[in-house]
């Protein structure tokens, strides 16, 4: 057996055994199938297997957050290894003092080559992502799924290490000495592009790593050859099941830090569910997901509900209203004075500047895209779900938003609201067993 390895793996001289295991090892049932069936739709047509590898005249090309499982199991007479390295001299973090659970998780972290690091909201994911690459003294790549994640990565980064990283995204390609912030969007529309300037560095961290199973930002992360590959998330898993196919992007878990170590630390504050009976109805011709969205976002009672909530908890605390349609931010922005509203549609520079005057405003009305994830705003201590979430990641991302801690705020509050319909009740169920896994308190 001959191993290769850059941005992939790639496998050469595999006995049929071999190459029958090692596919086994990276294909899944797939989950759509399940989907479908369970919503009475045509299946024949939907792949039976989710699969990760890809053989061509014998050689069996695998994702390289396989390397680990794959050297558990066999020891390759050759090994060639084409990874890149690009030292550079990377100045340490300002004035950071890393708590304890910060200082295990680096530990650990600095014992491998690649691999996740799963650490809740209000851990300092950025400040373990910075001390990485300062560890390392390697020109470093940090990919991102969105402008606004991009901005306050330049801003940390310049702030902790006095770095100017350079930016690729935006209509903007210009490499910084020692970092630069990458839109993986942008890599995804330039592959030859991406994969010289993967090349010319030693180090690649991919934020918000459980968005890169998604096959646009794995293609990129394939094209990766740094030496050193970590991904920063808070919620490892996927929808459907498939956490593995993060773990094959990236490389599998090799620290954690619990949401109980960071609220005992100051990290993170308590948080506490207000499950709230809307009495909306959608109408009897209301069949799927889609149309109960439609139907509820022109709810002029219920967007007066959601209004009526957080008029009265902004006069004590800033408040987050976040849904997942456009049009229904200015829908509940027309009961409110002085709302702020942001979402993707929004031209960018007016959407960086109202992103930066979040903080002026005791209102918020956002897209769950765009705000419910990443930010690092600790002012908002209480958010209104103002659109249902099934989904464990969205949901624990978007509770995130109010529960970093601030000057004042004891406890972060969640409204949940919970309409008369089958596909709330649904999914009311599924957010109650995540906060009773997570220890949330839940008034009902």
């Amino acid at each position: 057996m001959k191993l290769s390895i850059n941005g992939i793996l790639t496998l050469s001289g595999l006995t049929d055994a071999e190459m029958a295991s090692l596919k086994s090892e990276n294909e899944w049932p797939n989950p759509q199938i399940q989907i479908a069936e369970n919503m009475g739709r045509y299946t024949a047509h939907i792949p039976s297997l989710v699969e990760v590898w890809i053989e061509k005249d014998g050689v069996l090309f695998l994702p390289r957050g396989y390397l680990d499982r794959l050297l558990e199991q066999f020891t390759p007479e050759i090994i060639d290894d084409q990874r890149t390295t690009a030292p550079v001299d990377m100045p340490p973090l300002e004035g950071v003092t890393y708590r304890e659970y910060q200082q295990d998780l680096l530990d650990q972290a600095y014992q491998h080559q690649q691999g996740t690091l799963t650490a809740p909201t209000g851990s300092g994911k950025s400040i373990m992502g910075m001390a990485l690459i300062a560890h390392h003294g390697q020109r470093s790549l940090i990919l991102v799924n969105s402008k606004e994640l991009a901005s306050q990565w330049k801003r940390e980064i310049l702030k902790w290490m006095g770095i100017e990283a350079g930016t690729v995204g935006g209509g903007k390609w210009i490499e910084g000495e020692e970092i630069t912030v990458a839109m993986l969007q942008t890599l995804h529309r330039n592959p030859e592009k991406a994969a010289e300037l993967f090349s010319r560095h030693g180090l690649t961290l991919v934020d918000e790593t459980h968005r890169v199973a998604a096959q646009t930002f794995s293609e990129v992360i394939g094209w990766s050859s740094t030496l050193y590959r970590y991904g920063l998330t808070a919620t490892p898993h996927r929808r459907d099941g498939l956490h593995d196919l993060i773990h094959r992007c990236v490389g599998e878990t090799i620290a954690t830090i619990h949401p109980d170590q960071v609220e005992q630390q100051g990290g993170i504050v308590p948080a506490t569910i207000k499950i709230i009976q809307t009495g909306f109805t959608p109408s009897w011709a209301v069949d799927s997901w889609s149309d109960y969205l439609g139907e509820l976002v022109e709810s002029e009672e219920r967007n007066q509900l959601i209004a009526s909530i957080a008029m009265q908890s902004s006069q004590s605390t800033p408040t987050l209203i976040l849904t997942d349609r456009v049009d229904h931010v200015g829908n509940i922005a027309a009961f409110l004075d002085d709302a702020l509203e942001i979402h993707g549609k929004l031209p960018a520079k007016e959407r960086r500047s109202r992103m930066e005057r979040i903080a002026g405003h005791q209102i918020t009305i956002g897209t769950t895209g765009l705000l419910g994830e990443g930010l690092d705003v600790s002012g908002w201590g209480v958010l209104v779900m103002a659109t249902p979430i099934s989904s464990k990641v969205r949901l624990l991302q978007a509770c995130g938003r109010v529960l970093r801690p601030h000057p004042g705020k004891q406890r972060g509050y969640i409204a949940d609201l919970v309409d008369d319909h089958g596909f709330s009740g649904s999914s009311r169920n599924k957010r109650l067993a995540i906060y009773q896994e997570r220890g949330f308190d839940v008034i009902q």
